[in-house]
């Protein structure tokens, strides 16, 4: 009997071990996540945990977003905006735009001779290209050009786009080209260049029969149409894309970007301005210079990357961008997707820091120039 009570004895006192730990355990946890949301300093925490669409009544009756909206219904202009470099004046056929020599392809810029891809540049040069300071270097599938409408309503200065287009999809990017050069007059400081497989040229289709690219004026394609690169589920070069729209620009700066992102009215100017108040200061870099021969090549500004909810109206500013971010109706870019990867030094630093419109500023400016003697620094802007 003594030893049935003793093992009793330790299984009741080891119940309350067991509990006990349950609770320091439960208490760790609740620590844990309190401690994140405070580290996160997001105000209403329990909402952004949800995502800039959280709010139930929301899902599912939000209309997508649809570039180039604006220009439904929109008469053609009364002649083309842009230049080409093939097409003859006279010509009224799109696909001239592509009469090339075979011979002016060029591999891409990392891949060379043995790649896979070629690139014909300008085929549409742009004006004015080397206006402003920077070049707003792209690149996009024929199914994506419509968003260069909304790109061109805030970046004013140069834009050079490579469009990846390999078989038909060629004819329908020049169709669809054809349209934005008559509808916007801003298109006239857009730099096309073409890049395609080197099995699969540009060949002409039966685009021109589509009733969903609304032929008749200015208005964007009904629907995403179903081109040969989706259709065949081919790959989509990216960096070939991006580096072949910044090879052709003739800028000193380039900002490299997607097509959806747009920038903040008027950055293209403002960096001009910001470039100027750095060179003021040449005094303190020479000073820099000659310590450490340091010579500035490989100085990278870092934009914020930002997405918004579809129904929400495009911030302008920094200031209208924060007032969405606050009604946890913006979120910085891929948040949801893969935090680690968009999520940028000094992003609380840089939320609660009050952006000044019409003014570009630098974080820690002399701090990234002295980085910058060992190794490519970055400036978050």
């Amino acid at each position: 009997m003594g030893a049935f009570r003793v093992v009793a004895t330790c299984l009741h006192r080891s119940r309350y071990v067991f509990r006990l730990l349950i609770f320091i355990l439960v208490v760790s946890l609740c620590t844990a996540v309190v401690f994140y949301l405070k580290v996160e300093d997001r105000g209403d925490y329990l909402g952004r945990l949800r995502g800039p669409h959280h709010l139930g009544h929301q899902i599912g009756v939000m209309e997508e977003f649809v570039p180039g909206l604006h220009l439904k219904g929109r008469p053609f202009g009364p002649r083309t905006y842009c230049n080409y470099t093939f097409r003859p004046l006279d010509s009224v056929d799109p696909w001239d735009m592509f009469s090339f020599d075979p011979s002016l392809s060029k591999p891409s810029v990392q891949l060379g001779e043995k790649g896979p891809y070629r690139v014909v540049y300008n085929i549409v040069p742009g004006q004015n290209a080397s206006r402003g300071a920077i070049t707003y270097c792209t690149h996009a599938t024929p199914d994506f050009l419509y968003h260069l409408s909304e790109l061109l309503l805030h970046w004013d200065g140069a834009i050079s786009v490579t469009l990846f287009a390999p078989g038909t999809d060629a004819h329908l990017a020049a169709i669809l080209v054809d349209k934005l050069c008559r509808c916007v007059p801003q298109m006239a400081r857009v730099s096309f260049h073409l890049a395609f497989p080197k099995d699969l040229p540009p060949a002409k289709g039966d685009w021109m029969q589509d009733p969903d690219l609304k032929l008749g004026d200015c208005s964007p394609p009904a629907k995403k149409v179903l081109t040969q690169r989706r259709s065949q589920e081919l790959t989509y070069p990216v960096n070939v894309g991006r580096n072949a729209a910044r090879q052709a620009s003739k800028t000193n700066f380039v900002l490299v970007s997607d097509i959806e992102l747009i920038p903040s009215i008027g950055l293209n100017e403002q960096f001009a301005v910001l470039l100027h108040r750095l060179n003021e200061r040449r005094n303190t870099l020479m000073k820099i210079r000659a310590a450490s021969n340091w010579t500035g090549k490989g100085f990278v500004y870092v934009l914020p990357v930002f997405e918004v909810e579809p129904s929400a109206s495009v911030p302008r500013d920094k200031e209208q961008l924060l007032q969405l971010y606050q009604k946890d109706r913006a979120v910085f870019f891929h948040r949801w997707v893969c935090p680690h990867c968009q999520k940028f030094p000094g992003l609380q630093k840089w939320l609660k820091r009050k952006g000044k419109p019409g003014f570009v500023q630098v974080r820690s400016f002399f701090c990234a120039c002295n980085l910058l003697l060992k190794q490519n620094s970055i400036c978050s802007l």
